[in-house]
């Protein structure tokens, strides 16, 4: 209490026993009555107003001790503890300027790291699929480098078993997979001279025979033009020409087709 409240209500708290004094005397005086009566109003008021300052005082204390609770919080890094801290204060002290002032500050804060935080979930998903992607590539690039040595492997044992056309279709296979394979590609020259030579050693084939080869030929073409090249039932480009060499082993119209 103010000591100007305090000295004013000094004089009240000494009146009271030469009040009772009186009213010990004559125990109905009615302005004794009525000055005890007044006395005892003021003293409650005063007590009462006492009571209303202690009461504002605690309050700022603790607004203020939430206010520094909150500062070393959000300092540490716990943003929800600070706020936690911040609403206590203002429990206390709802107008707050300080506490009010960092509650703002702090959900700022708050919305500023959760933007963070969904970036960098963002960078993290994105590397993630990357790293997926890259793993896909290297397993289907090392599939495509298998089957190519595979298809390299039975070119080469054709090769030796003098079957060039089937050597062919099946480094054709192979560089399917690989078109940069560089055993393939050498190979594949090797064995066309191979063939060639083959082709220029054998008889002249009979007049049927070269046109049936023609009209196969014609056949072939045709799944070219109509992107019928591997597998397609009912015939396809290179079954087809593949079977153009294994009736002439130099036909360059059968290569050349391949190469398409």
């Amino acid at each position: 209490i103010a000591p100007a409240d305090k000295a004013r209500l000094r004089p009240l708290e000494d009146s009271l026993p030469h009040i009772e004094q009186g009213l010990k005397l004559v125990p109905d005086h009615p302005a004794l009555l009525a000055l005890r009566e007044e006395v005892g109003r003021q003293l409650a008021e005063g007590a009462a107003r006492k009571a209303r300052e202690e009461q504002q005082i605690q309050a700022q204390l603790q607004a203020e001790q939430s206010l520094d609770q909150a500062q070393r919080a959000r300092q540490e890094g716990t943003l929800g503890l600070s706020l936690v801290h911040i609403e206590q204060g203002l429990q206390a002290v709802p107008n707050h300027p300080g506490l009010l002032a960092m509650r703002q500050e702090v959900l700022a804060q708050q919305v500023e790291l959760k933007r963070q935080e969904e970036a960098a979930r963002r960078l993290a998903e994105a590397a993630e699929r990357q790293r997926i992607e890259a793993e896909r590539q290297r397993a289907e690039a090392e599939q495509r480098r298998r089957k190519a040595d595979e298809q390299l492997a039975r070119a080469l044992d054709s090769q030796r078993n003098r079957a060039y056309e089937t050597s062919l279709l099946q480094i054709e296979q192979g560089l399917q997979q690989i078109p940069d394979h560089s055993r393939l590609l050498a190979l594949r020259e090797e064995v066309r001279g191979q063939l060639r030579e083959a082709k220029a050693a054998m008889p002249p084939e009979p007049a049927a025979e070269t046109a049936k080869i023609a009209a196969l030929l014609r056949e072939c073409d045709a799944y070219l033009k109509a992107n019928k090249l591997t597998s397609r039932k009912g015939g396809n480009a290179v079954d087809c020409y593949g079977e153009v060499l294994k009736r002439d082993r130099g036909n360059a119209e059968a290569r050349e087709g391949l190469d398409r």
